[in-house]
């Protein structure tokens, strides 16, 4: 059997190990600071690098100069032409703009425009109506696409838009259009109201007395006393009132 009794020994066992018994050896320590020499690496994978970065770096640039400076560079320079009139040149600018941004939506107006006014009618009320699905209480647009339909002779649809329109505009001129379209489509009681509107809101004589006859030849004879009321409103001493 044997004895674990550190007693029986000749020399009595340490209760503590001596210090330059704990841990690693000068040996061991030297080995484990040793490192394993690593490859060199290639010089060409620091050029694929370079290349990669260079790549994102110009991709994000042409990018951002195609999506952002480029479409407002087109958009100033068809503003600039819009404003002198040159219609056809500003809506291709226009184009050019929608195309490289799709998303900006706020100049189908004026493109819906410059198509009026080049003689595109069929064209300017898809665009109108473009515009007005974003922005549907647009007074502007609503007067402009009516008009365009009661010039091609669809009142269905025209007077209405019209009729909208004048009233989010609150503009006698706007309800003379209206008027005007309501005379044409034999809509009387159309007519009657956009003259009674007109009597309203304009300012000089001349203007509403001639809104007051054309309401007596209609038969409106009531709405026609109030126009000339108005008108003797506005001139007191002339005796046409």
């Amino acid at each position: 059997m044997i004895n674990y009794d550190c007693g029986s020994n000749e020399e009595k066992c340490p209760e503590i190990v001596p210090e330059e018994q704990t841990g690693m050896t000068q040996e061991e320590q030297e080995w484990g600071l040793k490192k394993e020499p690593r490859p060199p690496v290639p010089k060409y994978v620091f050029g694929v690098i370079a290349a990669v970065i260079l790549a994102v770096f110009l991709g994000g640039s042409l990018w951002y100069y195609r999506t952002s400076v480029l479409p407002e560079k087109y958009y100033q320079r068809a503003s600039a032409q819009f404003k002198l009139e040159n219609y056809s040149e500003a809506y291709l600018l226009y184009e050019k703009v929608l195309r490289l941004r799709p998303e900006r939506k706020n100049i189908l107006y004026q493109m819906a425009f410059c198509l009026e006014k080049t003689g595109k009618t069929d064209e300017a009320i898809s665009y109108y109506e473009e515009h007005l699905k974003i922005l549907p209480g647009d007074g502007k647009a609503l007067i402009r696409s009516g008009w365009l339909y009661t010039q091609k002779n669809n009142f269905e649809k025209g007077l209405p838009a019209l009729k909208e329109g004048a009233a989010k505009l609150k503009d006698p001129y706007a309800w003379a259009l209206v008027s005007e379209a309501a005379i044409k489509s034999k809509n009387i009681e159309t007519a009657v109201e956009a003259l009674v509107k007109q009597t309203e809101l304009f300012k000089k004589p001349e203007q509403v007395l001639t809104c007051s006859k054309m309401l007596m030849d209609l038969g409106a004879w009531k709405e026609a006393l109030k126009g000339y009321e108005r008108f003797s409103e506005l001139a007191p001493d002339d005796r046409r009132g």
